[in-house]
């Protein structure tokens, strides 16, 4: 002790960390919400497709259903080739278009409309009669290249069998 004072070590410095230190938390930081950030993009991504898949194969089922229904409460299927495959289904107001690419049903005052990568329909039809149609084969293809087949058939009564023969006899 001299003249009354105490000598005091003062520290240098204080708790805390570096300056690099700091850095190096940032960085690593940066690194895993980068890599957090691109997951989740490619996660969101991959629910997109699944859900425009989902959204594509509800429209088919709905429009299987709506041909089966309008297939069914029909009289008589008539195929008119020069009208791009047109499908008339007599006795509902309902008419289908088949496109390439797109199937379009028509129903009083509304249009529902199906696009697809590819649409292909192909019509059978009674021996006696080469308008009414027996059945059809309808295949759509999505952006996926998957392939969907249907088959559709119409049951006749013999009367509208009959008439429909007579009245294509009279109209040729």
């Amino acid at each position: 002790m001299v003249c009354g004072f105490q000598k005091v070590k003062m520290k240098s410095s204080l708790p805390g960390f570096t300056l690099l230190e700091m850095l190096f938390v940032i960085l690593l930081t940066s690194i895993v919400v980068s890599l957090t950030f691109t997951y989740f993009t490619a996660v969101r991504r991959y629910l997109v497709q699944i859900n425009n898949e989902s959204n594509f194969e509800t429209e088919i089922m709905r429009f299987e259903t709506f041909l089966r229904f309008d297939i069914e409460k029909s009289d008589y299927l008539i195929w008119e080739e020069n009208r791009n495959f047109l499908l008339k289904c007599a006795g509902t107001n309902t008419n289908y278009l088949f496109g390439e690419k797109y199937i379009v049903r028509t129903w009083e005052q509304s249009d529902d409309t199906l696009f697809a990568a590819e649409i292909e329909i192909s019509p059978e039809y009674f021996p006696e009669n080469d308008t009414l149609i027996k059945s059809f084969n309808l295949i759509i293809t999505d952006a996926n290249r998957r392939l969907r087949e249907y088959w559709f058939y119409k049951t006749y009564t013999i009367k509208t069998r009959f008439d429909m023969q007579f009245n294509n006899i009279i109209n040729k």
